[in-house]
């Protein structure tokens, strides 16, 4: 993929018309590269999609009416409304009397952050020095 995008940026500084048919052929390529890639994806959102929602409706009749304690403080609002941006100010944290779904979302947020964060710092400063 990269290749073709740097051999596709050298074929348009050229500018000469073999270039631009080399070009046009070099885009549909890559434009049937992608068209693969995401109908792939599209295929795994299927199969996994049903899975999480069983998984979160077998929470949900676990847990549903259950407050739960957690470890980590979380934020609480009053009358959160989407459509109003001041609603959105937490206006204070709890660890008590959480429900499970709220515990899910923000868990998972802190989580993929945390492992966002990792990625990043691994790209950056160890995956060079590996190449060396």
């Amino acid at each position: 993929m990269k290749e073709m995008q740097k051999k596709m940026n050298a074929l348009m500084k050229e500018g000469s018309e073999k270039s631009k048919k080399e070009l046009e052929l070099l885009q549909t390529e890559m434009l049937e590269v992608n068209t693969k890639i995401l109908n792939q994806s599209m295929k795994l959102m299927w199969v996994t999609m049903p899975v999480f929602l069983i998984a979160l409706a077998g929470m949900n009749y676990l847990y549903g009416g259950k407050s739960l304690e957690s470890f980590i403080a979380l934020p609480m609002f009053e009358g959160f409304n989407i459509l109003n941006p001041i609603s959105w100010i937490p206006i204070g944290f709890e660890t008590n009397g959480i429900g499970f779904f709220k515990m899910y979302f923000f868990y998972y947020l802190v989580i993929s952050l945390g492992i966002n964060l990792v990625e990043k710092i691994y790209d950056k400063n160890i995956k060079p020095s590996m190449k060396k």
